[in-house]
Formats: structure tokens, C-alpha cells, sequence
């Protein structure tokens, strides 16, 4: 077996993600917002899953900032028809994140896991502080 070596996987990715450059720069040229769900795939029990590193990259490559929101749902878990509320945290400049640089190369896989912890900190604070109000609503 070969052995695992991050660096050749993120080096891949951003050359995947460098592919959506055209994208990006349309988002960023028409003055559209991108929604990306870093965790991949949604909770079945409401829960946060973890964040994967794709959303963070493209951050880095347009440039552009990451603003964390958070799906709280009534219930405490999705339902069909459920009623939600979705709380939005402030953006985090890709500074602030440690991912600057932009279409120069990717950021290191050292950058990428603190990104994602940052982010991971700021939706659990949103979480913390809404979550009464979801729960109050359902009563």
C-alpha cells in the first residue's frame, strides 16, 4: 500500500477546485453569493458534522470571506415540513481564517484544519445562543 501523503491529496484538491475558477469569478464579478454546506451531506439527528476542507478552498482561491450559518430546526432534528430558523454569524475574512493568498497556491493542510476549527467554534457559539429561541417557538 502507498502511504498517506496529505500534501499530494490538498495538492489535487486545489487542483480541482482552481478548475471552478471560472465560477468563482463569475460569483464574484456578478456580486452573487456562493453557498457551500462544508459538512458534505446533511444531519438526520440536527447535529453538526464536521467540516470538510472543498468550501474552505474556495474561500482561499476567490478570495472571499466565510460567513457561518446555522440550520436549527424546531423538532431538534429535520422533519418534512418542520419549521426552521437559520441564524447567520458574522463573516470571517479569509485573513482572519488564515487562508490568504488566494489563486497563488493552496493554503497548507495546518491552515485548512484551523480554518475549519474557526468556523466549527463559530457555529456552535450560534447554536449555543439560538437554540432557546428555536425550542421556545415550538411550545
Amino acid at each position: 500500500t502507498t502511504p498517506f501523503k496529505p500534501d499530494k491529496r490538498l495538492k489535487k484538491l486545489w487542483e480541482a477546485v482552481s478548475k471552478y475558477g471560472t465560477q468563482v469569478e463569475f460569483q464574484k464579478q456578478s456580486g452573487r453569493d456562493l453557498i457551500i454546506f462544508p459538512e458534505g451531506t446533511r444531519s438526520k439527528t440536527g447535529e453538526m458534522g464536521p467540516l470538510k476542507s472543498g468550501a474552505f478552498l474556495i474561500a482561499a482561491r476567490a478570495g472571499a470571506p466565510v460567513v457561518p450559518c446555522r440550520v436549527l430546526y424546531q423538532s431538534g432534528k429535520p422533519r418534512l415540513f418542520g419549521k426552521v430558523r437559520i441564524v447567520v454569524g458574522r463573516p470571517l475574512s479569509v485573513e482572519e481564517l488564515g487562508l490568504a493568498g488566494g489563486a497563488e497556491g493552496a493554503p497548507s493542510a495546518a491552515a485548512l484544519r484551523q480554518a475549519r476549527r474557526l468556523c466549527a467554534g463559530c457555529l456552535e457559539e450560534l447554536y449555543a445562543a439560538h437554540v432557546h429561541t428555536v425550542e421556545r417557538a415550538g411550545k
